[in-house]
């Protein structure tokens, strides 16, 4: 069940950061700036905090959670929902209310722990999951990072 979850979950992610989400009347979030077409910026995945998780054998980052917020979930809510669970920002895409949240000192059990407590307890949560880390092994496509 973990595992559909966690691909579930890794599906809406693709998808929300390849097609975006842009509500007509959306309040502004986080980092937002006065242009409708702020960006933001994504967490790299620190490979000293990087894990193998052993229910589903993926690559996660252990202490870096991503959350993505209601369309109607605005600044200061957001803040106050990453403050509650003793998390930092770390990465954020603006326009479409997804954050990457550090939990300072959290492992990955810990960090599934804050995921299921965000996603049962907090209307305003649409999606959390730990940080999953992808990694594209292409043969024919020589960036020096596929070995």
């Amino acid at each position: 069940m973990k595992k559909l979850i966690l691909t579930i979950a890794a599906c809406l992610l693709a998808f929300t950061l390849h097609f975006g989400c842009d509500f007509p009347g959306a309040k502004e979030g986080i980092g937002k700036k006065d242009s409708a077409k702020a960006e933001g910026k994504i967490h790299l995945p620190d490979k000293n905090s990087i894990v193998i998780d052993k229910e589903t054998g993926l690559q996660m980052e252990k202490d870096v959670i991503v959350i993505t917020f209601s369309k109607f979930t605005g600044d200061s809510t957001a803040k106050a929902i990453i403050q509650e669970v003793g998390g930092e920002i770390v990465g954020f895409q603006s326009d479409s209310n997804f954050f990457q949240v550090r939990l300072p000192g959290a492992d990955l059990a810990k960090s599934k722990e804050t995921c299921l407590k965000l996603l049962s307890e907090r209307k305003d949560v649409e999606y959390a999951v730990p940080n999953t880390i992808s990694k594209a092994d292409n043969p024919y496509w020589d960036s020096g990072q596929n070995k």
